[in-house]
């Protein structure tokens, strides 16, 4: 057709400029984590032989539901969040907010319960082996314990940043970023370093107070992008969200009620010293725990339970 290629780079084309504008915000942000994660390094490294590994342990295990559920759900929607916005659908992009919000809370709240029940079990299954001793089980059992408070938290903030990213807002969530990493830090050093000292009767946190002090900023995180999102969007119940969440919270806590006592039940069946009894073990437990809450769910007619089971329903049919 007599087309001919060639490439065009103009600095000053608007478009280019505006990639860099939402680009740099992102890119700060992505830079103050770094530097949290230095920080946490640094003072682990001041504490007890062990504790650097003992923290990245714990992280890695509460970052599996966080992974699975908050970062898979916010990428997922985030094309249609920004497609609402651009075609002005302010009652779409609402829609496809509360509804992901509420489904990533119903799968979190019951994943940060039975974390916490669970987590020696867990530790001595994912860890426990050849070097690692029993207390760097316990230790990192109560490290996962103080960090498994956070997966909501966690799990909800990639979801509300990607909120603001869809409507080409990349500085609302940096600096919301930056005070909860300044909290971090400075929690971190309290917690570990100078609590000890300035309260000698409190039993020292060692490890554990990077796990509280990463808790206490990812909350703090959380509730000011809440906040945000409220005065950014008024269209936004928050009320609408937080009341189902409530609810989440009571279903879950009598599954784990549920679990936890299946957990002591079935003890003298299994020898718990081996992989395959602990393993055994939890398994019973968590599936226990996990069928009280999805039917507690579909008893009190929550849509987001309904709409998991149909969908395994279905999927179940075509295979």
């Amino acid at each position: 057709t007599g087309i001919r290629w060639k490439m065009i780079f103009d600095i000053k084309d608007k478009y280019f400029l505006q990639i860099l504008g939402l680009m740099l915000p992102v890119t700060l942000g992505l830079a103050l984590v770094q530097i949290n994660l230095f920080v946490d390094t640094t003072v682990g490294s001041l504490l007890e032989e062990g504790s650097v590994a003992i923290i990245n342990f714990a992280t890695n295990l509460v970052s599996l539901p966080v992974g699975l559920i908050g970062i898979a759900f916010a990428t997922s929607v985030f094309p249609l969040l920004s497609y609402a916005h651009s075609q002005k659908r302010e009652d779409v992009f609402r829609h496809h907010f509360i509804s992901t919000f509420n489904l990533i809370v119903y799968l979190l709240i019951p994943a940060m319960v039975f974390t916490i029940l669970f987590r020696a079990q867990i530790v001595r299954l994912v860890l426990g082996a050849g070097l690692f001793s029993v207390a760097d089980t316990v230790w990192t059992a109560r490290t996962l314990g103080y960090l498994s408070l956070s997966i909501v938290a966690q799990g909800l903030i990639p979801f509300l940043v990607r909120t603001f990213y869809a409507v080409g807002d990349t500085r609302t969530p940096v600096k919301i970023a930056f005070w909860a990493i300044i909290i971090n830090v400075l929690g971190t050093i309290f917690f570990s370093l100078l609590i000890h000292e300035w309260f000698p009767g409190i039993t020292p946190f060692r490890v554990t107070g990077l796990a509280i002090a990463s808790t206490i900023a990812a909350f703090v995180n959380m509730l000011f992008l809440l906040v945000m999102v409220k005065i950014r969007f008024p269209a936004i119940n928050l009320t609408a969200l937080l009341k189902p969440a409530g609810k989440y919270m009571v279903f879950a806590l009598v599954a784990g009620y549920a679990s936890y006592r299946t957990l002591y039940a079935v003890d003298t069946f299994f020898n718990t010293l081996t992989v395959v009894g602990l393993l055994s073990q939890t398994a019973i437990a968590g599936l226990v725990g996990t069928l009280i809450y999805v039917a507690l769910s579909l008893i009190f007619r929550v849509p987001e339970a309904r709409k998991l089971v149909g969908g395994a329903i279905s999927i179940f049919r075509k295979r």
